[in-house]
């Protein structure tokens, strides 16, 4: 039935522990219409500069929490692209949000380092990010892209929980 089913595409980034244990979520909602993402590509193509939508009341309703210390419920990070899906601007928002909510105390910078895996996806292609992720004591390491099946067992099983979970809810 079309109410069971969600109107717009959602994407969550959710970072799985060695030891199983999740940590703070990041939902990409759509917005923006039929071929957003392909003009967002077409202009960073050409160089030029694609602009981050911001998140609208309606994109955080439901994700905040007002009586929460810094406003925000579980430290859901929540960002907005054509499609709902991570895209290269994205995916330093992304980087900011695993930085300050994922990692764990004593890791990361002057800590721990970290082994982050993330699919080869053309959105994680960014010098930058990834150079801060270094910076951060964060060493990235590549799985294919588009091979979830068989390199990705994490999106069969907790990952898949938790969207289905968002999913309902959103």
């Amino acid at each position: 039935a079309d109410g069971d089913r969600m109107s717009s595409h959602v994407t969550d980034v959710v970072t799985t522990c060695a030891d199983g244990t999740l940590r703070a979520p990041f939902i990409i909602k759509s917005r923006g219409g039929a071929g957003g993402a392909k003009k967002a590509a077409a202009k960073r193509k050409a160089g030029e500069e694609v602009v981050v939508v911001e998140p609208t009341a309606a994109d955080k309703e439901g994700l905040l929490d007002e009586e929460a210390e810094d406003g925000r419920s579980l430290h859901i990070g929540l960002g907005v692209s054509p499609n709902g899906s991570m895209t290269l601007e994205l995916f330093h928002l992304w980087i900011e949000h695993f930085l300050q909510c994922c990692l764990l105390p004593g890791q990361g910078k002057g800590g721990q380092p970290v082994f982050l895996f993330l699919d080869g996806h053309a959105s994680r292609w960014s010098l930058a990010g990834l150079a801060k992720l270094r910076a951060h004591n964060v060493f990235v390491l590549c799985v294919p892209s588009h091979t979830t099946v068989w390199s990705q067992p994490n999106d069969n099983g907790p990952n898949a929980m938790a969207k289905s979970y968002i999913g309902r809810e959103l």
